[in-house]
């Protein structure tokens, strides 16, 4: 982005009469020229970034989080935990990192924990600690700017988070382990994996509204584009349960009336498709959701909700998506690289290697 600045060019009396004709004439047709300029032609580079950051996670051996600036693959900062007076000790591996107003929110699983570091120093703000209740925090979502919503397993409630001054201000009683939560305007939704549902709440009432049944193990939703449709993706028995095993589906729910419209099986085409597991799940601007599985990368077609198939087959260890940029990324910690694909069929535009195992790549 660029700055401007006005200039004055002040005439002083003893500058000749031809000088300042000349002046005058320079400055007219940079006026014309300027103006000779439709909408349709901008300056350079105006509107769009050249270089970008990313927040790159790595669990092996001691607990990174490190700032990498793309294209030119710099790490900017190796571990952002050790960058103020005293390093921040995790103690245990990242499972989610989620930016919100300036903060960052680090799950720690085995530890019970969300650890929130402020983005301008990297200082530890708060721990938000369930050990007590013994319950895994696993998603949060933000109702407004004051208010968070935390989804965690090994309970049947929403922690209410006070966002001011980071302590939780109270329940919301939904579904058995919830562990995937997203918000539109002032309704939450979120997924009971062990209830095989998904709640709606009013975050105006911090109330349940209705609960509606999906298939089993329910563990990523999301809106889609238009935002009248909930996309609602489900494990399977099996993966968390001792169960016989099912193939992972996928519901479309109606917003208006909060119905499944129809739900559809996929498999990421290995020979028994009850063992493929989603492992993330993202929603473009093209209309298309994408699954990642151990083995591929999933499409599904938002408006025709039949269309579902492998567009890429290949391994990551997880998936996010940059929205500013409309592009998927991919964090693949066996080959220590950060691959970003397009937003309609998941094709590779590019890859980066990093001097570490990133699991977890969040846009910055």
């Amino acid at each position: 982005m660029y700055n401007y600045r006005n200039s004055q060019i002040i005439f002083s009396g003893f500058i000749s009469k031809a000088l300042q004709s000349s002046l005058v004439f320079v400055a007219f047709s940079c006026v014309l020229l300027f103006c000779g300029c439709t909408p349709d032609e901008p300056l350079l580079n105006e509107g769009s970034s050249t270089q970008w950051q990313v927040f790159a996670v790595g669990n092996q051996g001691q607990r990174t989080i490190a700032s990498v600036e793309f294209p030119t693959n710099r790490v900017l900062l190796n571990n952002i935990l050790s960058a103020t007076n005293g390093s921040i000790n995790l103690g245990g591996d990242i499972s989610k990192v989620i930016l919100f107003r300036g903060n960052l929110y680090v799950f720690i699983p085995s530890l019970r924990q969300i650890v929130v570091i402020a983005d301008s120093n990297y200082r530890r703000l708060a721990t938000i600690d369930f050990s007590a209740q013994n319950r895994i925090p696993r998603d949060i979502a933000f109702g407004n700017a004051t208010t968070g919503y935390i989804a965690c397993e090994g309970s049947n409630r929403l922690s209410i988070l006070d966002v001011t001054n980071f302590r939780l201000a109270g329940e919301v009683i939904v579904g058995n382990d919830p562990v995937d939560i997203d918000v539109q305007e002032n309704v939450l939704f979120v997924a009971n994996r062990s209830d095989n549902s998904v709640s709606f709440v009013d975050t105006r009432t911090n109330s349940v509204t209705q609960t509606i049944p999906v298939p089993e193990a329910p563990v990523f939703l999301q809106p889609d584009v238009d935002k009248s449709t909930l996309l609602v993706i489900s494990a399977g028995n099996g993966k968390f349960n001792a169960l016989p095993r099912s193939t992972p589906r996928i519901s479309y729910v109606n917003m208006a009336n909060r119905q499944v419209l129809s739900t559809v099986g996929f498999a990421d085409n290995a020979q028994d498709s009850t063992t493929t597991l989603p492992l993330g799940f993202v929603v473009t601007t093209r209309q298309f959701g994408f699954v990642l599985t151990p083995n591929a990368i999933i499409r599904i077609d938002t408006r025709s909700r039949v269309l579902v198939r492998v567009v890429q087959t290949r391994t990551a260890t997880s998936m996010s998506y940059n929205p500013v940029r409309d592009e998927i990324m991919l964090a693949d910690a066996l080959s220590s690289t950060i691959t970003l694909c397009d937003n309609t069929d998941a094709t590779t535009t590019a890859t980066f290697r990093l001097p570490f195992a990133p699991s977890i790549v969040i846009s910055r």
